[in-house]
């Protein structure tokens, strides 16, 4: 077996029970497990477009950059798919940003350079936060 995601992992561990008579690996808990993640994703969904309105209100110029790639990489007469996804790279970036930024959890990650750091063309200075 070849599992995918987390629901193949699950599948599989309730195939391969252990102890028949004692199990957290059901049905029951798979759906309510489910339940728990989509509301969870739902949640912070909102939550980070919210911040990404906020953050694009604020950086206009950030904002400008954005609608100029765009312009550039989607024809005016459709919307975005994934196939532009890679060509989309400066909002994607800025979507990682706003995320990362605006994180409701503390994720261990560093939020302000700790020293002067040039990275794929940029310079990040000592205590960028």
């Amino acid at each position: 077996m070849n599992p995918r995601d987390f629901i193949d992992y699950y599948l599989i561990e309730m195939k391969e029970k252990k102890n028949p008579n004692y199990s957290h690996f059901d049905i029951t808990d798979l759906m309510k497990t489910m339940l728990d993640m989509f509301r969870a994703s739902n949640s912070s969904t909102s939550n980070i477009i919210r911040w990404f309105l906020v953050y694009m209100s604020r950086f206009q110029e950030i904002q400008e950059r954005i609608q100029k790639e765009i312009d550039k990489v989607v024809p005016r007469d459709s919307l975005p798919t994934l196939e532009h996804k890679n060509k989309l790279t400066y909002l994607d970036a800025t979507i990682n940003e706003v995320q990362r930024h605006s994180s409701m959890f503390h994720s261990g990650i560093v939020r302000c350079a700790t020293k002067d750091v040039r990275f794929e063309g940029f310079d990040i200075p000592k205590e960028l936060c």
